[in-house]
């Protein structure tokens, strides 16, 4: 890894406590010991379970290294897709490479080095693969094998190049290509943020698919410290409308 390059990683707060929290963050300054990193923590009005007021503490311990983003929505009527739209935003003017990962035990800290050894060489980002899937019901598994069987099958430009895992969080980007990203794409006009927030994980890289991103895959283990609950048919129909506003703006 680079020591050149500084590192901010993305934090989805949802539903981790202190001491989760806590946890994730020894763990990700462990693992990225001698680099320049940062730690935005990304926090909403929607769930969360760590008051801003205790982010500052960790500031405080941390010695500047953590800070939070929040986003207001809400009163937006907005899900916690903007959440992460907003730390993007944000990380993708306090360092050269952001991190994008969950803060409640699905993702382990100790794997960042290798999505940052691919960025390294010299891609724009890095997606990771969930090859071992711990502690989540067969129907999110099957939510996520399906979503990525469609993507492939309907929004990538390349068939012939399937990618392993379209709907996985847990990714690495260049803040260079995330500029040209949103450039191209203006947040205002996002589908996740008014859909489903999980959409997020596939609309991002929907979109660096069609901007020809040089692309890495990386597995993973997924869901080791986290215990999934299944989506409610509510959610999922949420999700599959807002995957066909997806489909519609670029077929």
């Amino acid at each position: 890894m680079s020591e050149k390059k500084r590192i901010v990683v993305i934090l989805a707060s949802g539903k981790a406590d202190k001491t989760t929290l806590d946890r994730t963050l020894s763990s990700i300054f462990s693992a990225l010991r001698g680099e320049n990193t940062h730690v935005i923590v990304a926090i909403d009005d929607y769930s969360f379970e760590v008051e801003p007021s205790y982010i500052k503490e960790l500031s405080s311990f941390y010695a500047g290294r953590v800070s939070s983003s929040f986003a207001q929505i809400k009163s937006k009527g907005l899900t916690f897709a903007e959440t992460y739209l907003k730390a993007y935003r944000l990380a993708m003017g306090m360092g050269e490479v952001v991190i994008e990962m969950d803060a409640g035990g699905a993702h382990d800290p100790g794997q960042i080095p290798a999505l940052m050894a691919k960025i390294s060489d010299g891609v724009d980002c890095v997606f990771s693969v969930r090859r071992v899937v711990r502690n989540y019901p067969f129907q999110r598994r099957l939510v996520s094998f399906v979503g990525t069987w469609l993507t492939n099958l309907l929004l990538n430009p390349d068939p012939l190049k399937p990618w392993r895992d379209l709907t996985s969080g847990f990714e690495a980007f260049t803040s260079k290509f995330l500029a040209e990203l949103f450039a191209k794409y203006p947040v205002r006009n996002w589908i996740s943020p008014y859909s489903a927030g999980h959409l997020f994980q596939t609309e991002i890289r929907v979109r660096a698919l069609r901007l020809n991103a040089r692309i890495a895959e990386v597995d993973i283990t997924y869901g080791a410290d986290k215990k999934g609950k299944k989506l409610p048919a509510w959610y999922l129909l949420r999700a599959m409308r807002g995957f066909i506003s997806l489909v519609r703006e670029f077929r």
